[in-house]
């Protein structure tokens, strides 16, 4: 049984940088209760690739509002840095990719102030986090 029946927030995010994102279920409103942690049942998803972005500003913080879109051999995914939009709950600001069997072709940023940075990828570049800094 749930420690309340109350969810007030909830949060996504890769505990143990597996690649597999749990999620993170927040109790009650005004008690101190613990968390609940969902992770997959199942070992089939640490098969499957995947690629996460953390995107800085000059000063080195997260870049929120920057895009990033993934292009791979079968497409492209986009993603928006930014930290959630729930309620008592944050998401922490990187762009997480599931790419399967996919290869990584091309990596391209765009920061709310305009700069644009594009990073050519392989087949090595999967399974990992990338950390992209501002271009000055």
């Amino acid at each position: 049984m749930w420690p309340s029946q109350i969810f007030p927030g909830c949060a996504v995010t890769d505990l143990n940088g597996d690649g597999i994102l749990e999620m993170i279920l927040t109790h009650g409103d005004s008690t101190i209760e613990p968390l609940s942690i969902f992770t997959p049942l199942t070992d089939k998803a640490l098969n499957r690739g995947w690629l996460r972005v953390r995107v800085l500003t000059q000063q080195g913080a997260p870049a929120r509002g920057a895009k990033v879109t993934l292009h791979t051999s079968r497409g492209r995914q986009a993603r928006i840095i930014d930290t959630g939009s729930g309620y008592l709950c944050q998401m922490e600001p990187v762009a997480h990719f599931g790419i399967d069997c996919d290869i990584p072709v091309r990596l391209e940023v765009l920061w709310p102030d305009t700069k644009f940075k594009v990073l050519n990828l392989e087949a090595s570049n999967v399974n990992m986090e990338m950390i992209v800094s501002h271009p000055r």
